[in-house]
């Protein structure tokens, strides 16, 4: 006879830029307000390479950036949850699931789009503090504070969770976390890109695409591609297969 299933659900943790997002807002948001386009790329570039950590780099990013808050908001309604983003979360929700959205982003644009798109889903991110035109990001994880000009300095929240030091907001710390709570099956991490590292390892199921799949596969890391959350909501046996919704809100626009 075969074992019983553990009836325990899944954590089920998800990247917003470029994953429940339709395109990376935050990559974006810095290219648009950034006057100094080569010392953002230059930036970008070390922490890619891991000169830099991804707190290093959101704090640079803030430092280099010039917008206030109403040209920043103005910018961010010009994107869009993915196609397949409600579907998504609905599907794991109906079959018993725990999703959260965890970012080293920025809370404005994600809680704008999220509450644009009528979506209510729990998420954690970094803050951003409006001084003018200056940026000043506030840390969602525990670790380094990091100086920037004018005496200003980025530091965590307080009573920010502990994360690994490196990471704004660490995604590999909240799916540990989780793990830790007990109640859970499984850990599912669902991402793109290169602030995702942090997660690969701490979950029991990656699903990869874009950078965060060519990371996985140049150190032989278990990754499982997917190109739309429909394939992952598929794959999980969360629902069966059927027609893409219809996009939540105007198509994103190409931004350089």
């Amino acid at each position: 006879m075969p074992p019983a299933r553990d009836p325990r659900p899944d954590f089920v943790l998800v990247d917003f830029d470029g994953t429940l997002a339709a395109a990376d807002v935050g990559n974006r948001f810095f290219r648009r307000f950034t006057p100094a386009t080569a010392a953002w790329d230059a930036v970008i570039a070390d922490w890619m390479a891991e000169r830099i950590t991804a707190r290093q780099c959101l704090a640079l990013e803030c430092d280099l950036a010039r917008v206030g808050r109403d040209a920043a908001l103005a910018f961010v309604d010009g994107f869009a949850l993915a196609p397949d983003a409600a579907a998504f979360v609905g599907a794991a929700r109906a079959a018993g699931h725990d999703l959260l959205v965890a970012s080293d982003g920025l809370t404005f644009y994600i809680e704008r789009l999220l509450e644009r798109a009528g979506l209510a889903v729990p998420f954690t991110a970094n803050r951003l503090r409006f001084d003018g035109e200056a940026l000043v990001p506030e840390f969602a994880s525990a670790g380094p504070d990091v100086p920037l000009a004018g005496g200003r300095v980025a530091r965590a929240a307080a009573g920010a969770p502990p994360g690994c030091g490196r990471c704004g907001n660490c995604k590999g710390a909240a799916l540990r976390a989780a793990r830790a709570a007990g109640r859970y099956r499984r850990l599912v991490a669902v991402g793109d890109g290169y602030s995702d590292r942090c997660a690969v390892g701490a979950a029991d199921v990656l699903y990869a695409k874009d950078d965060l799949l060519d990371y996985c596969r140049a150190r032989g890391l278990a990754a499982r591609p997917f190109a739309t959350l429909a394939e992952v909501t598929e794959a999980e046996g969360w629902s069966p297969r059927r027609p893409a919704p219809a996009p939540v809100g105007p198509p994103p626009p190409e931004r350089l």
